[in-house]
Protein backbone atom coordinates (compact mmCIF):
# COMPACT_ATOMS: atom_id res chain seq x y z
CA UNK A 1 0.00 0.00 0.00
CA UNK A 2 1.19 3.78 -0.84
CA UNK A 3 2.04 6.07 1.57
CA UNK A 4 -0.66 8.37 0.12
CA UNK A 5 -3.44 5.71 -0.05
CA UNK A 6 -3.01 5.26 3.54
CA UNK A 7 -2.95 9.15 3.95
CA UNK A 8 -5.98 8.83 2.07
CA UNK A 9 -7.74 6.37 4.61
CA UNK A 10 -6.42 8.55 7.73
CA UNK A 11 -8.58 11.18 6.60
CA UNK A 12 -11.42 9.27 5.37
CA UNK A 13 -11.78 7.74 9.01
CA UNK A 14 -11.17 10.84 11.12
CA UNK A 15 -14.37 11.83 9.00
CA UNK A 16 -15.84 9.23 10.01
CA UNK A 17 -15.34 10.25 13.86
CA UNK A 18 -15.62 14.35 13.67
CA UNK A 19 -16.43 15.71 10.14
CA UNK A 20 -16.47 19.15 10.88
CA UNK A 21 -12.67 19.75 11.90
CA UNK A 22 -10.29 18.75 8.78
CA UNK A 23 -8.23 16.95 10.85
CA UNK A 24 -6.65 14.15 8.71
CA UNK A 25 -4.19 13.18 11.32
CA UNK A 26 -5.51 9.70 12.90
CA UNK A 27 -3.85 10.33 15.77
CA UNK A 28 -4.89 14.42 16.24
CA UNK A 29 -8.53 13.20 15.50
CA UNK A 30 -8.17 10.49 18.41
CA UNK A 31 -6.48 12.94 20.68
CA UNK A 32 -9.74 15.67 18.98
CA UNK A 33 -12.46 13.30 20.52
CA UNK A 34 -10.58 12.42 23.75
CA UNK A 35 -10.31 16.35 24.98
CA UNK A 36 -14.34 16.50 23.08
CA UNK A 37 -15.66 13.89 25.71
CA UNK A 38 -13.80 15.37 28.50
CA UNK A 39 -11.21 12.48 28.79
CA UNK A 40 -14.34 10.28 29.53
CA UNK A 41 -14.18 8.56 26.21
CA UNK A 42 -14.71 4.88 26.26
CA UNK A 43 -12.17 3.12 24.32
CA UNK A 44 -14.62 1.74 21.62
CA UNK A 45 -15.77 5.68 20.94
CA UNK A 46 -11.86 6.50 19.86
CA UNK A 47 -10.78 5.94 16.27
CA UNK A 48 -7.88 3.68 16.31
CA UNK A 49 -4.13 5.01 16.42
CA UNK A 50 -1.74 5.17 13.25
CA UNK A 51 -0.13 2.24 13.97
CA UNK A 52 -3.54 -0.03 14.55
CA UNK A 53 -4.93 1.40 11.66
CA UNK A 54 -2.28 0.57 9.46
CA UNK A 55 -1.66 -2.81 10.23
CA UNK A 56 -5.79 -3.19 9.87
CA UNK A 57 -5.34 -1.31 6.31
CA UNK A 58 -2.20 -4.03 5.48
CA UNK A 59 -4.09 -7.19 6.72
CA UNK A 60 -7.86 -6.09 4.27
CA UNK A 61 -5.70 -4.80 1.44
CA UNK A 62 -3.93 -8.46 1.78
CA UNK A 63 -7.24 -10.46 1.87
CA UNK A 64 -8.76 -8.07 -0.49
CA UNK A 65 -5.71 -9.02 -3.02
CA UNK A 66 -6.30 -12.81 -2.34
CA UNK A 67 -9.54 -12.45 -3.85
CA UNK A 68 -8.99 -10.31 -6.61
CA UNK A 69 -6.68 -13.17 -7.75
CA UNK A 70 -8.64 -15.91 -6.25
CA UNK A 71 -9.14 -17.41 -9.87
CA UNK A 72 -6.03 -17.25 -11.07
CA UNK A 73 -2.96 -19.88 -10.79
CA UNK A 74 -0.86 -17.71 -8.79
CA UNK A 75 1.27 -18.43 -5.60
CA UNK A 76 0.16 -16.92 -2.73
CA UNK A 77 2.33 -14.47 -0.75
CA UNK A 78 2.91 -15.28 2.74
CA UNK A 79 0.85 -12.81 5.37
CA UNK A 80 3.86 -12.14 7.35
CA UNK A 81 4.53 -8.30 6.98
CA UNK A 82 0.93 -7.63 5.99
CA UNK A 83 -0.74 -6.89 9.27
CA UNK A 84 0.32 -11.01 10.24
CA UNK A 85 3.23 -12.30 11.99
CA UNK A 86 4.54 -15.94 12.56
CA UNK A 87 4.94 -17.31 15.51
CA UNK A 88 7.13 -20.59 16.46
CA UNK A 89 7.32 -21.26 19.90
CA UNK A 90 5.44 -25.00 18.99
CA UNK A 91 5.04 -26.72 16.50
CA UNK A 92 2.92 -26.42 13.81
CA UNK A 93 4.05 -22.75 13.73
CA UNK A 94 1.14 -20.16 13.82
CA UNK A 95 0.08 -17.31 12.35
CA UNK A 96 -1.19 -14.18 14.43
CA UNK A 97 -2.70 -11.15 14.03
CA UNK A 98 0.04 -8.09 14.33
CA UNK A 99 -2.03 -5.48 16.30
CA UNK A 100 0.28 -2.79 16.34
CA UNK A 101 3.73 -2.31 16.92
CA UNK A 102 3.87 0.74 19.30
CA UNK A 103 1.78 1.98 22.18
CA UNK A 104 -2.06 2.72 21.85
CA UNK A 105 -1.85 5.90 23.31
CA UNK A 106 1.17 8.43 24.87
CA UNK A 107 3.44 6.65 28.31
CA UNK A 108 1.17 9.48 30.30
CA UNK A 109 -2.04 8.91 28.97
CA UNK A 110 -1.69 5.12 29.93
CA UNK A 111 0.01 5.88 33.42
CA UNK A 112 -3.14 8.09 34.08
CA UNK A 113 -5.60 5.96 32.88
CA UNK A 114 -7.84 4.36 35.45
CA UNK A 115 -11.24 2.64 35.77
CA UNK A 116 -14.32 2.99 37.23
CA UNK A 117 -15.26 -0.01 38.96
CA UNK A 118 -17.72 -0.16 41.88
CA UNK A 119 -17.71 -3.48 43.19
CA UNK A 120 -14.96 -5.32 41.38
CA UNK A 121 -13.02 -5.12 38.51
CA UNK A 122 -13.77 -8.16 36.01
CA UNK A 123 -13.34 -8.64 32.38
CA UNK A 124 -16.58 -7.19 31.12
CA UNK A 125 -16.45 -3.96 32.71
CA UNK A 126 -13.18 -3.13 34.07
CA UNK A 127 -11.20 -0.90 31.59
CA UNK A 128 -7.82 -1.59 33.03
CA UNK A 129 -8.32 -5.31 32.01
CA UNK A 130 -9.70 -4.34 28.88
CA UNK A 131 -6.59 -3.18 27.77
CA UNK A 132 -3.97 -4.89 29.40
CA UNK A 133 -3.29 -3.02 32.83
CA UNK A 134 -2.73 -3.30 35.99
CA UNK A 135 -5.57 -1.62 38.53
CA UNK A 136 -3.33 2.10 39.63
CA UNK A 137 -3.80 3.66 42.70
CA UNK A 138 -5.93 5.96 40.49
CA UNK A 139 -8.31 3.31 40.12
CA UNK A 140 -12.06 3.99 42.35
CA UNK A 141 -11.50 0.56 44.31
CA UNK A 142 -8.46 0.39 46.72
CA UNK A 143 -8.59 -3.09 46.07
CA UNK A 144 -9.16 -5.71 43.68
CA UNK A 145 -8.11 -8.84 41.97
CA UNK A 146 -6.31 -6.76 38.70
CA UNK A 147 -3.76 -4.96 41.56
CA UNK A 148 0.05 -5.33 40.21
CA UNK A 149 2.33 -7.65 43.07
CA UNK A 150 3.97 -5.22 45.55
CA UNK A 151 7.26 -5.77 43.78
CA UNK A 152 5.57 -5.28 40.51
CA UNK A 153 6.02 -1.80 39.83
CA UNK A 154 6.24 -1.33 35.97
CA UNK A 155 3.13 -1.58 33.34
CA UNK A 156 4.93 -4.20 30.68
CA UNK A 157 5.70 -7.56 31.77
CA UNK A 158 8.35 -9.48 29.81
CA UNK A 159 8.88 -13.22 30.43
CA UNK A 160 12.07 -14.73 28.61
CA UNK A 161 12.62 -18.07 27.43
CA UNK A 162 16.67 -18.69 27.47
CA UNK A 163 16.50 -21.82 25.80
CA UNK A 164 13.99 -20.16 22.91
CA UNK A 165 14.91 -17.71 20.66
CA UNK A 166 11.84 -15.29 20.56
CA UNK A 167 10.44 -13.12 23.42
CA UNK A 168 6.71 -13.58 24.85
CA UNK A 169 5.03 -10.31 26.03
CA UNK A 170 2.34 -10.69 28.14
Amino acid sequence: MSEDLLMQLEAFVCDMYVSKNGISDVNQCRYSVFCAKKGEAEFHQLPPCQDSLDKHCRRANYQAAIWKNSLLNNDIPSPVGHGWSLVNDRAPERLLIDWMSGLPAPTAVIELMSCMCKKACNDDSCDCIRNGLKCCDLCRLITCSNQPEEEEDIQVYIQVDLDEEHVDFD
